[in-house]
């Protein structure tokens, strides 16, 4: 049996648009004082990065834990982050997703700081 309710469509109201035009102008602002240079390095980083975390992901998410090969890769390319991680009690079918925000986050504060 199909809805035939219909649903209408989200519209921002006045002071969503507003802000999000403000927030649109701020943000053009602060990318005009950094070079182009910076911020297209900047992307690729944080493109390689995901595909890292997103790969990491994958292979825990698979495997139901970590393997060892895959947290000297890990440690390697994020001095640190390891010892920290393995001290969070975490479940293992949610270790996947908890590496990769992990990660993410580590490469926030210790790769992107500056571009951020």
């Amino acid at each position: 049996m199909a809805n035939t309710s219909k649903q209408r469509a989200w519209r921002p109201s006045k002071v969503e648009v507003r802000a999000s035009e403000m927030a649109r102008r701020e943000a053009d602002r602060q990318a005009r004082r950094i070079p182009w240079e910076q911020l297209l390095k900047a992307r690729r980083q944080y493109v390689e990065w995901n595909a890292f975390s997103l790969w990491v992901h994958a292979i825990a998410k698979a495997e139901g834990e970590l393997p060892e090969w895959l947290a000297k890769i890990i440690e390697k390319r994020c001095p640190g982050f390891i010892g920290s991680e393995r001290q969070r009690p975490e479940a293992a079918p949610e270790l996947g997703a908890l590496l990769d925000r992990g990660i993410l986050g580590w490469v926030e504060e210790n790769v992107l700081a500056d571009s951020k």
